[in-house]
């Protein structure tokens, strides 16, 4: 697959389904040809559907599945199992289960698939939806759960859970003016106080799982203890917490594979935590991984990697959410938003996209894979453009002549260099910042705005339309972690949330963005191309780092002779 050098054209070309369990229709996705031609683009859609069939996935592997072996790889620094209130993805999607999967054939894939809900159905208004659930499903056999069957209680219990405000979970949001009812054990009836076009793909979000009710009264409750009905089992004794964790194969899982046997097809998957970019690197070259780390490797290590293993499987994705200037707008100057417009015209994209040797494109308030909303290359270029002496104007307008800022750009170890240089582009209007480190992932960081000034980095996953333009914004939404608030975007993201034609959606989204570049909450500045190796004895493994996290492992296969 060729390098992508400017991100697809947005085509408004398919309608959103409405009633029934029909998907939406598909973007094309990111590995699609890279063309001005709308045409060519079309086309990338129709071939992508095609390859998007179950069972015909572009990724899946020809020959029989072997069984068996351990897949090791890089993995989060897990310090508690609780997925649905940490920002952290391991162990959770393998071990927990959504009522709905997002199918992961391609990064930002929003077709939903049946899973713990074989179907579901949209009454005409949009506002009630019913649930069938699977009749085969069990809690893995662990206690104090102990294998019993998952039934339509259990879906009730956690999305009370989900509600409790004390609970913090990341799925409450989800689940604010919807109410439930289980007439039966396998049919849910959710009635919503409002539509939600996006509601569906909410059912399928890796943190809006279900929950068995036995574990939250153990010491620890969720945090400590992980128990679901998905493909893996946590083993507990393995888990060193910031070290090392392990998963093993759940005998009872109810999913089965090409053989005709339970998913999955590995026996245990183990994550290893580097706190060093560097070290990891080391690690995938020497063998000890299976699979580079959930960013994969940065362009100078993936290039120098395939001049040295020119055969290496090797997947490549856009980036969901783009790296961004993060405020802490309760203090000043970040409340002034002459100063954060400043820091907009002061962030030279092209330098960014040049550090990250070309391997990036310019991200935006709605980053370039959703490709139906995103704005085109050229208007993201004119609306996010730079210009130094109209930053160092406003600034001075806002009372800050140069020199009289002096802030720090908290940021994870990952993202160091495009905090530095950040750095260096607020210097040359005249703003003094220091870059901080703490640890390396970014996400817990952004969760609890733990930087006292600005921060660098993306919101972390952020795959659905409205965790973009509506959660991560919307005024008193538990998302809001930025605590912004103004009454024209609340209008906006509230519109177009409940818009369910695909035309009018995407002209309330663009008149949203037009907004926001005039508020300037955050400062969007490029979305990176990831490059993912494997070892070649790992087969059938998904395009996605979306479908590798949370929906793909399952079905990996590992063949000891393949390379």
């Amino acid at each position: 697959m060729r390098r992508l050098r400017s991100p697809i054209l947005p085509l408004v070309l398919f309608a959103l389904a409405v009633f029934g369990c029909a998907p939406r229709a598909a973007a094309p996705p990111t590995n699609a040809p890279i063309s001005d031609d709308k045409a060519a683009v079309k086309e990338a859609y129709r071939k992508t559907a095609e390859e998007c069939q179950s069972g015909k996935e572009h990724w899946r592997e020809a020959g029989s599945p072997k069984r068996g072996g351990t897949f090791t790889r890089s993995g989060s620094a897990v310090t508690n199992l609780e997925l649905m209130r940490a920002s952290q993805n391991e162990p959770g999607p393998h071990v927990y289960q959504a009522l709905l999967s997002t199918r992961g054939c391609y990064y930002g894939d929003g077709v939903m698939n049946p899973l713990l809900a074989t179907s579901w159905e949209i009454a005409p208004d949009g506002l009630t939806i019913t649930l069938k659930l699977r009749d085969d499903v069990k809690w893995q056999n662990v206690s104090p759960v102990n294998g019993r069957p998952f039934t339509s209680a259990d879906v009730g219990y956690s999305i009370d859970y989900h509600l409790t405000p004390q609970h913090a979970s990341q799925a409450r949001a989800f689940w604010l003016g919807v109410s439930h009812q289980e007439p039966d054990a396998r049919t849910v009836v959710l009635r919503l106080s409002e539509p939600n076009a996006d509601f569906v793909e909410d059912l399928g979000h890796f943190q809006n799982v279900m929950l068995p009710r036995e574990v939250k009264d153990l010491e620890g409750g969720y945090a400590r203890t992980a128990i679901g009905t998905g493909p893996f089992i946590h083993d507990p004794a393995s888990w060193k917490p910031e070290i090392e964790l392990t998963l093993n194969r759940n005998p009872g899982y109810y999913e089965r594979g090409l053989d005709g046997s339970p998913l999955p097809y590995i026996d245990r998957v183990r994550n290893v935590y580097f706190a060093d970019y560097i070290a990891e690197v080391a690690a995938f070259r020497s063998g000890q991984l299976d699979r580079t780390g959930s960013f994969g490797l940065l362009r100078a290590e993936a290039d120098d990697y395939r001049k040295q293993y020119p055969n290496a499987p090797k997947r490549e994705e856009l980036q969901l959410a783009a790296y961004s200037v993060w405020f802490n707008l309760e203090k000043a100057p970040w409340n002034d938003v002459r100063v954060r417009r400043a820091i907009s015209l002061a962030l030279d994209r092209e330098e960014l996209i040049a550090s990250n040797r070309g391997s990036a494109v310019y991200g935006g308030f709605v980053p370039s894979s959703r490709v139906e909303y995103s704005w085109p290359e050229e208007k993201k270029r004119e609306r996010f453009r730079a210009d130094r002496e109209q930053a160092k104007r406003l600034l001075m307008e806002a009372g800050y002549p140069p020199g009289s800022i002096n802030t720090t750009i908290m940021t994870g170890g990952q993202y160091q260099e495009d905090a530095e240089v950040v750095q260096h582009l607020l210097s040359a209007v005249g703003i003094n910042a220091q870059v901080t480190i703490q640890g390396r992932a970014w996400g817990p960081i952004w969760n609890q705005r733990q930087y006292p000034d600005l921060g660098w980095g993306g919101a972390p996953g952020a795959h659905i339309l409205n965790d973009l333009v509506k959660a991560i914004l919307e005024t008193g939404n538990p998302k809001n972690t930025i605590r912004f608030s103004d009454a024209e975007v609340d209008r906006l993201a509230k519109a177009q949330a409940a818009e369910y034609d695909l035309g009018k959606r995407v002209a309330l989204v663009d008149r949203l963005q037009e907004r926001l570049v005039e508020t300037m909450p955050y400062v969007p500045g490029i979305s990176r191309v990831y490059h993912h190796f494997y070892n070649c004895r790992v087969k059938n493994t998904p395009w996605t780092k979306l479908g590798e996290g949370h929906i793909g492992l399952k079905r990996y296969w590992l063949d000891q002779g393949g390379c």
